[in-house]
């Protein structure tokens, strides 16, 4: 739901705003915005070129904090306007270059309705009066998806005006309390500490690297937390997810090449004074995690073995099987201990789930029990969190498809699992990750998106 959320570091100087656009300024997501000080402004897009012009010109004057627009069958119409095409382009333009959500109702997405009878709005008519749409005019509706897909559109995909409400009043928070980047590690993952350390380490460096008014918040349930980097500068989740990665490569070269770390932290702070001190203090955390990150994965191959030797000892014989039993438990565990590893892992589940096809040991063992044992060794590995089936295959797609937006949907299928999240997040996170299938239909077919979709609703209570 986030797409490209950079703005030019130029908006600072600029007073902020929040742009609704199209009939979404409705008083559960205004109310907030007002009791708050906050600038927004609303304008409809079913009208004329100079309103669009004036839309457009919010960009120049002010630093827009977020989008979040509506569109309904008269826009299209007009989108698809040669007068309008040229306009849509630019607003389109500087709209991916901000938090945004840009609304469409399910069926208008998939072309399966009539138009006149989506969420109760007259979308039959445009606004000069003429009728735009009717049902055969459905590869003009994929034409209009295709085109705002294709200019970095996050189209978030609703059923009804009050999902609108819910999902935009968390889109405006999070702009509003300046959410830079999200992290959500199920409870009892492997290196769960360890992301916990790092993470703190990485607000620090943040604050030190001139970043402003740097905080890391946490919302802990009983299956995983969620770690939130707020900031008081705009940035988007791309490049501190980038910074972050860059971030665990200074920590392991401060163990490993302490010369390259004061190379790179010289390209960053400010203050000459200050590196040697953020050298020291860095090397001296970057051992402890890294000795911590040996010790963690042997205590945890500990206790998988113990398991193992419970839930399998009536169906095991033999001394063979039983080594072949631990070596396929230890493959699925890097056996490097770099942070960066351990900052990839905390983003990406399946770096935490290769587990070895070939064990190098020629023996026949029944398929059940060396699934059964794959299944406790995952378990143990990515801790609390939904590991059914559905889970597996959602978070295969979006690793496979997810492209620049992989890593807010990774944590998208994970807060979507935790049913101790706040519902607004849940429901953002749902109706984000069905967004991302229906842009990726084409690659991984019909079947695999309806499965998917399946799953999603299950999770959300929809069926």
């Amino acid at each position: 739901m986030q797409s490209s959320h950079a703005s030019e570091r130029g908006n600072e100087s600029k007073p902020s705003l929040i742009l609704l656009l199209g009939n979404v300024a409705h008083e559960g997501i205004t109310s907030p915005l007002k009791s708050g000080g906050t600038q927004y402004k609303k304008k409809i897009l079913v009208s004329s070129l100079e309103n669009w012009t004036d839309i457009l010109g919010y960009f120049l004057g002010y630093a827009v904090r977020a989008v979040i627009a509506k569109m309904t069958y008269p826009v299209y119409g007009l989108l698809l306007s040669p007068n309008y095409s040229s306009i849509a382009d630019d607003l389109f333009a500087n709209i991916a270059k901000t938090r945004h959500a840009i609304f469409v109702h399910e069926e208008m997405l998939s072309g399966d309705e009539n138009p006149r009878s989506v969420d109760g709005e007259d979308h039959g008519y445009g606004w000069d009066g003429q009728r735009q749409f009717d049902e055969d005019n459905r590869a003009k509706y994929a034409k209009v998806n295709e085109m705002m897909l294709e200019r970095g559109l996050t189209l978030i995909p609703y059923q009804s005006n009050a999902e609108i409400t819910v999902i935009a009043s968390r889109i405006l928070q999070d702009a509003l309390d300046g959410l830079l980047f999200r992290i959500y590690v199920p409870a009892g993952r492997l290196w769960a500490n360890e992301v916990d350390r790092l993470l703190d380490l990485f607000r620090d460096y943040l604050a030190r690297t001139g970043r402003r008014g740097i905080r890391l918040n946490q919302i802990k349930t009983e299956h995983g937390i969620s770690y939130e980097f707020h900031g008081d500068e705009f940035s988007s989740s791309e490049s501190i997810a980038g910074e972050f990665h860059e971030f665990s490569q200074l920590l392991d070269l401060c163990v490993l090449d302490p010369v390259k770390a004061e190379v790179m932290l010289k390209e960053r702070v400010s203050d000459p004074k200050d590196i040697v001190g953020i050298l020291s203090r860095y090397a001296k955390e970057a051992k402890r995690i890294r000795l911590d990150l040996k010790q963690e994965r042997e205590k945890k191959l500990l206790g998988i073995r113990h398991r193992l030797e419970t839930e399998l000892s009536e169906v095991i014989s033999g001394e063979a099987e039983w080594q072949f039993i631990t070596r396929l438990a230890a493959s699925a565990f890097p056996d490097s201990y770099s942070i960066a590893m351990l900052a990839s892992a905390a983003q990406d589940r399946t770096t935490l789930l290769q587990l070895a096809g070939d064990s190098g040991v020629t023996i026949n063992i029944r398929p059940q029990i060396i699934h059964a044992v794959k299944g406790i060794v995952a378990q143990e590995i990515i801790g609390d969190v939904d590991n059914s089936d559905g889970s597996r295959q959602l978070m295969a797609l979006v690793e496979a498809h997810g492209g620049q937006q992989v890593h807010e949907l990774r944590n998208s299928v994970q807060i979507l699992s935790d049913p101790e999240m706040p519902q607004s997040q849940r429901l953002a996170s749902g109706r984000s990750l069905k967004g991302f299938l229906f842009r990726a239909v084409k690659s991984i077919g019909p079947v695999a998106s309806q499965v998917a979709t399946a799953y999603i609703e299950a999770k959300l209570g929809l069926k």
